[in-house]
């Protein structure tokens, strides 16, 4: 496997187009500017479906790779983002994939959360990403909460599991009840 040297994925172009610039960033409210900088770095890694690494979004954006790094790890944990990891020394990031169709994206309300199904085909194969968003109170926005990506040919066995885990878990609560109970 070749692995690319920093230089040979960065467009020299992208540095002007970015949406921000760094002064005007620091004048958001820090949640607005971490959807600025979630909002540039997703665009970032669309523009690069080849992957990026921290250091070249930093270079890209001129955030330090400490901010760039936090940002990739949300978007990594909501599954918006995908890494891999060659070696000790080298991550790349890329974009989540696409969807198969757009019609493809079903909401769920579900209690308090709203959850989105989505089919997406990647590099890796092809899934179902389930994403959990959340009302936030104040602004009355929604927010990403969670995310999880699931092999469209495993969901039948992770449902399985699921519920194997639910019957598990009430027969605990069952047994701890009669414990507490005696």
């Amino acid at each position: 496997m070749h692995v690319r040297n920093r230089g040979d994925i960065i467009n020299p172009d992208m540095k002007n187009n970015i949406s921000f610039n760094i002064e005007s960033i620091n004048q958001l409210s820090p949640e607005k500017r971490s959807d600025m900088i979630r909002i540039a770095i997703k665009r970032i890694l669309n523009e690069h479906p080849e992957g990026v690494t921290s250091p070249d979004l930093s270079e890209i954006t001129g955030l330090s790779i400490k901010t760039i790094r936090k940002h990739l790890e949300f978007l990594t944990a909501v599954r918006e983002a995908y890494k891999k990891e060659y070696g000790a020394r080298l991550t790349v990031y890329f974009p989540n994939g696409r969807l198969i169709h757009p019609y493809s994206d079903a909401v769920r309300k579900i209690g308090d959360s709203i959850f989105s199904f989505q089919r997406i085909d990647n590099t890796w194969g092809s899934f179902i990403y389930v994403q959990e968003r959340k009302k936030d109170l104040h602004t009355n926005k929604t927010k990403t909460v969670g995310g999880i990506l699931i092999e469209r040919n495993s969901i039948e066995k992770f449902i399985e599991i699921l519920k194997e885990e639910e019957e598990a878990w009430t027969i605990e609560e069952s047994n701890n009840k009669f414990k507490i109970g005696r």
